[in-house]
């Protein structure tokens, strides 16, 4: 039986954290976007990590707003502002659909929500029942969306450190919406799946890509059964190598 929850999960090292010490360990972060903030856990994490740090957070699902604004941790933190809206390649209002869900196997001691954490802007695919079959989307709703340009025209940010994204398949609309800016952005993590498991979604090797011909290197990449992780960086705000 698996025990997990929000305090477990605190808990654990995410493999984006040894890069992120390594990248500030001698000048200090200030600005970290976090898209797709879900619950907040990834938030919690990296207010923790640096102290010095203003994170901005996106998430446009009702049931994970209502999460975040119920926990202390980031209501009462002025480091910490949430913006209830996706970030993609446009402004205005979007179709989200929302997933739920719980695996059956996997009985849960806590309060660990699985189903929450799959909601995209692009429909599931297919596929999706192949892969995920307990995971549903019975629902979508309308919501609005913003792009990295009008972020970064609204905000006036010289830089922003860290682009956290967690946007299930629209990875590549997100920064498409903010070509123009990339080269202000210093690193990038970001989920990626070797599976078409949402419609229009980007191939993993589109995305490197388009972050390569903004001077992005890959240098950390971990793939289990074709699901993963990536981290980026802006060779033009660190000297670095691949991993």
């Amino acid at each position: 039986m698996i025990t997990l929850d929000l305090e477990s999960y605190l808990t654990e090292t995410a493999p984006q954290t040894p890069i992120l010490q390594l990248l500030f360990k001698d000048v200090a972060p200030s600005i970290f976007l976090e898209i797709g903030a879900c619950e907040g856990e990834d938030s919690i994490r990296y207010l923790k990590l640096f102290p010095e740090i203003h994170l901005y957070a996106f998430e446009p699902h009702p049931g994970n707003i209502a999460k975040i604004r119920q926990n202390p941790l980031l209501v009462s933190n002025p480091r910490f502002s949430l913006f209830e809206m996706a970030v993609s390649d446009h402004e205005g209002e979007c179709q989200f659909h929302l997933s739920s869900g719980q695996p059956e196997q996997n009985e849960q001691i806590g309060e660990w929500d699985y189903g929450n954490k799959s909601s995209s802007i692009f429909a599931p695919s297919k596929l999706m029942d192949k892969f995920v079959p307990w995971l549903k989307f019975r629902d979508s709703i309308t919501i609005q969306s913003t792009t990295i340009q009008a972020l970064f025209n609204e905000h006036h940010w010289p830089r922003v450190d860290f682009l956290h994204m967690d946007v299930q398949g629209a990875e590549l609309a997100v920064l498409r919406g903010g070509l123009n800016q990339l080269q202000r952005v210093r690193s990038i993590w970001l989920e990626v799946s070797f599976h078409q498991i949402y419609e229009d979604q980007a191939k993993p090797s589109e995305i490197e890509a388009l972050l390569a011909s903004r001077g992005f290197l890959k240098v950390f990449e971990k793939v289990d059964s074709g699901f993963g992780d990536q981290f980026y960086v802006n060779t033009s705000a660190f000297h670095v190598t691949p991993c």
